[in-house]
């Protein structure tokens, strides 16, 4: 090859090898493949990012000077029930922060707190017990206090589980009570049923935020841990996840 076209040569071949590992390595993070090896890739820093978003995160407490609505409501499932609710608390001065929707059979279920400026508090109120649209759905709205300080200044350490293993009865039952039993309190918590990767069982998953609120030592700390792990063996777990953050 002449000496002039080497180097357009090199650079050339170069880009080329580049764009095949770009494509060979890249990808969307839902595929099995990417996710499963144990190379370090985009999807790879997009886990790691959430995970991270997860640990450091932390439920937002109540603003003081806002009123608080619970609201709840259930009826048989058609199209346009999350977009009728969010309406009439939007057209009313609510404004929805944390929101569970969901299908259970032939219902639709909807949990949500919703907050409100004081003056607006009996207009949401009246608007959502009384909109005419709404009548199909039983809805209920209460009041919600914010914590109380003391409460507050008690919790000492948050922790998190997840948990993923063959669907059987108990399940719930024997993780809510290992952490009881150790003075952990739920703060949140949801369960979903699915079907595993091959199609052939069904899967039960559990994800808990809890808070304990006595001061543990490091010891206590890796001894609650070890206690809390042996649910893996007793259950079948096939995944068990436990995080503890200050």
């Amino acid at each position: 090859m002449p000496m002039w076209a080497r180097i357009p040569w090199v650079a050339g071949t170069s880009l080329f090898w580049t764009c095949i590992l770009s494509a060979m390595r890249g990808g969307a993070i839902i595929e099995a493949e990417t996710m499963a090896g144990g190379a370090v890739t985009g999807a790879s820093m997009q886990i790691f990012e959430d995970g991270l978003k997860d640990i450091f995160s932390c439920p937002i407490e109540m603003d003081p000077d806002l009123c608080h609505f619970c609201v709840s409501a259930s009826g048989k499932d058609q199209v346009g029930w999350v977009a009728l609710v969010a309406k009439v608390v939007a057209d009313n001065g609510g404004n929805v922060t944390h929101s569970k929707m969901v299908r259970m059979g032939h219902d639709f279920i909807i949990l949500m707190h919703v907050s409100a400026q004081p003056k607006d508090k009996l207009t949401l109120f009246n608007a959502l017990r009384t909109e005419e649209a709404l009548k199909p759905l039983d809805v209920r709205v209460s009041s919600l206090l914010s914590r109380r300080e003391t409460l507050q200044r008690r919790r000492q350490y948050g922790i998190r589980v997840h948990c993923v293993g063959k669907d059987q009865p108990g399940m719930l039952a024997a993780v809510a009570k290992h952490l009881s039993e150790r003075n952990i309190s739920v703060e949140n918590l949801t369960t979903e049923l699915r079907l595993s990767r091959d199609g052939k069982s069904r899967e039960f998953v559990i994800n808990a935020e809890c808070v304990g609120a006595e001061r543990l030592s490091s010891e206590q700390h890796k001894r609650m841990l070890e206690e809390l792990s042996e649910l893996k063996s007793t259950l079948g777990l096939d995944i068990l996840d436990i995080r503890i953050h200050h």
